[in-house]
């Protein structure tokens, strides 16, 4: 009897795909697992520190006995530092509720810090007040009022960092940064450490009146230009040390030796379509440094690197490449393209005169090649906050 190679081959990549998805049920199942018991144990600590009315001080001895007691017991999984974790989990996402008897599901039914029924809110939580210490501190934290749910699509790896979030946004910011972007622990940590979402907080905030009334919107999104902006870009990963003679030939080759990091530094959405694009007008030639293409915006992103500051000509530049893109390049389908102009530093007056009357959307954004100071962008987060 005659096998049928083109069958057997079929059959293998059916199964190949069934195991595969059975597989990251089964472990989407287990995190599930794994989050509702956390926040349980959380909850449990709890309940006896407000039975017994424990202060800080108390409630640090009890963990680090309770530890003892449950690693002798259960195992390594209950150590001080992660009963630590658990109760500020329990903390932060006050209460869940479960679908079926054997069937939980953690990503709905969840109440907000700000629920008015909730026992625990404003009372002290723990929280890290420096990373690097090796003792677990206990201070207050205050709750935000800020929506922000457990997903399951988030493994405990991942909230123990986003646990160590200041603000409830921040939470909300990076767990959605890493269910969208599929954002291992070792990418969210790189994210955190250059202080993504204060730069992006203050972005917004630093948006000009015209530009920021320009909104592009894909159809059913509420995705606009304000998710898009980052200002400024950390370009560390390109090694370029302090003394180097750097001119825009070489910025341009050492960004694309490094085009990936370069696109996750910009944001999610982003394709590269080339470098040097060439525009053929009256006869002409001109080329545009880099040109990527943003899926979930749908429209074209040039960009325009430059070493100095901007000047008015750049931006004048910059209106005639996307002039050319919206009538030559794109399609009905698309949406109007985006301009940034990459640059070390900006005239913000300049700027301001330049842009005036441009309905083109332009973004002039800096870059460093050093990480920023965090606690410094922490202070002005802080700032922000208190002052919105």
């Amino acid at each position: 009897m005659r096998i049928s190679k083109r069958k057997v081959q079929t059959l293998a990549k059916d199964i190949r795909l069934f195991v595969t998805e059975s597989k990251h049920q089964i472990a989407q199942t287990v995190n599930v697992g794994i989050l509702a018991t956390y926040w349980h144990v959380g909850k449990m600590i709890v309940s006896l520190e407000e039975t017994e009315k424990y202060d800080l001080t108390t409630t640090n001895i009890v963990l680090s006995e309770l530890a003892i007691e449950l690693q002798r017991n259960i195992g390594k999984g209950f150590s001080k530092a992660n009963l630590f974790y658990m109760r500020l989990f329990f903390t932060r996402f006050q209460s869940y509720q479960t679908v079926s008897d054997n069937n939980i599901k953690i990503n709905k039914g969840y109440q907000t810090l700000s629920d008015n029924n909730s026992k625990t809110k404003n009372k002290a939580v723990l929280t890290l007040s420096e990373r690097k210490k090796k003792n677990v501190e206990i201070t207050a934290h205050q709750n935000k009022n800020i929506k922000i749910q457990i997903s399951d699509k988030v493994s405990w790896s991942h909230y123990i960092e986003l646990l160590k979030c200041t603000y409830d946004e921040e939470i909300k910011f990076y767990m959605q940064l890493c269910i969208s972007e599929n954002l291992g622990v070792r990418e969210l940590r790189m994210q955190q450490k250059k202080a993504l979402f204060e730069r992006v907080v203050l972005s917004k905030n630093k948006l000009k009146a015209p530009i920021k009334a320009v909104k592009v919107v894909k159809k059913n999104s509420n995705y606009n230009l304000d998710d898009f902006y980052r200002d400024p870009l950390i370009l560390e990963f390109l090694n370029i040390p302090s003394n180097y003679k750097l001119t825009e030939k070489k910025l341009e080759q050492k960004i694309l030796d490094n085009i990936q990091m370069f696109m996750l530094e910009l944001g999610k959405g982003f394709s590269f379509v080339g470098r040097q694009y060439r525009l053929s007008v009256d006869g002409r030639n001109f080329h545009i440094d880099l040109v990527f293409y943003h899926y979930i915006l749908k429209c074209f992103v040039l960009i325009d690197l430059k070493i100095d500051e901007v000047q008015h000509e750049d931006i004048g530049q910059m209106n005639f490449y996307l002039n050319y893109f919206k009538t030559e390049v794109g399609t009905k389908s698309d949406n109007p393209p985006i301009g940034i102009i990459l640059s070390k530093h900006n005239n913000e007056m300049t700027a301001e005169f330049a842009l005036g009357g441009i309905t083109n959307n332009i973004f002039l954004t800096k870059y460093q090649m050093y990480l920023p100071d965090k606690k410094l962008l922490e202070r002005k987060v802080k700032s922000f906050f208190n002052n919105a």
